[in-house]
């Protein structure tokens, strides 16, 4: 008698359904309201009720504003299930421990597209937008490192950012100027 007055004075918590959308940068609005209208769709399809939440920020950055709201959320038993377009909307790395979180606080995770093909094979091209985002994550990444390395003020790991944007951009160049020179001969 004592477990069902207990049991019963507990305030259930309305968990609820959380659709993540990301850009890396202001000039992807576009791609952003376009992952939102997907999201939207996938979720009154199920009949779900949901929030949208949507950052702009690199992949590679866990100091995003909604993101860390989500985490927090999940954290305190208050997300039934999280709806993503693809994983890397959500992190480019360490996806794995965001699914260990979620089981642990049971929190399902809908992916909707499963895996976004990317290919570097000659003829199959990335959109502008694919390309851009990896490049900054490269740039993102190698920072990081060579920060780490080096010290984040010195002029070497200065240097050898801009060697690193070098040689991205004159390979994307020498890329394009191929591929041109294909298309017109």
């Amino acid at each position: 008698m004592l477990r069902e007055i207990l049991h019963k004075s507990k305030p259930q918590i309305q968990k609820k359904t959380v659709l993540y959308a990301r850009v890396s940068s202001t000039g992807q609005s576009d791609d952003l309201k376009r992952q939102i209208n997907q999201l939207e769709t996938f979720a009154l399809s199920r009949g779900y009720c949901y929030e949208i939440y949507q950052d702009i920020g690199s992949g590679l950055n866990f100091n995003r504003k909604e993101f860390n709201r989500l985490v927090m959320e999940i954290l305190s038993g208050k997300v039934l299930r999280v709806v993503l377009n693809y994983k890397d909307r959500l992190m480019r790395f360490g996806f794995e421990l965001f699914e260990k979180i979620c089981q642990t606080n049971n929190t399902e995770i809908v992916v909707i597209n499963q895996t976004k093909v990317i290919s570097f094979h000659i003829g199959v091209s990335m959109t502008a937008d694919d390309n851009e985002e990896l490049t900054k994550d490269l740039i993102a990444i190698i920072t990081s490192f060579s920060a780490k390395l080096y010290g984040a003020r010195s002029h070497k790991n200065k240097r050898l950012i801009d060697e690193v944007k070098n040689v991205i951009y004159s390979e994307d160049t020498i890329e394009l100027n191929r591929r041109a020179g294909e298309a017109t001969g």
